[in-house]
């Protein structure tokens, strides 16, 4: 299920590397929406996401997905507040996805935007 929201998402796997690369852009018609809807559709976009979430095995692909964008999204809300983002760039991931990694999710407590 692809829940529509602000975000476009692109995942691309490197098994040379065994890594898999996240690529999270804001949609063109999200970028030209004042900064007060872009906070407002962000925080509908975060609850969607956990309701979805809350439906979901926890041992899913979907369910580690949404694990992976739901605290990006909830870090860039105050940057979409403070209008201190620019939401041209690419925010990009990149995630070991060899056995001893396999996390359910993605901690990003100290993720920063400049």
């Amino acid at each position: 299920m692809e829940i529509e929201g602000p975000l476009s998402i692109e995942i691309t796997d490197d098994t040379v590397k065994n890594s898999r690369k996240v690529e999270v852009k804001f949609r063109p018609e999200f970028q030209t929406i004042t900064a007060q809807q872009q906070c407002s559709r962000m925080k509908t976009y975060i609850q969607q996401l956990n309701l979805y979430a809350q439906s979901l095995d926890r041992e899913s692909a979907d369910y580690q997905g949404v694990q992976l964008i739901l605290p990006l999204c909830e870090e860039v809300l105050p940057y979409l507040a403070d209008q201190s983002i620019d939401l041209s760039e690419t925010i990009s991931l990149e995630l070991d996805i060899g056995a001893a990694s396999s996390q359910p999710y993605i901690n990003l407590t100290n993720f920063k935007l400049n």
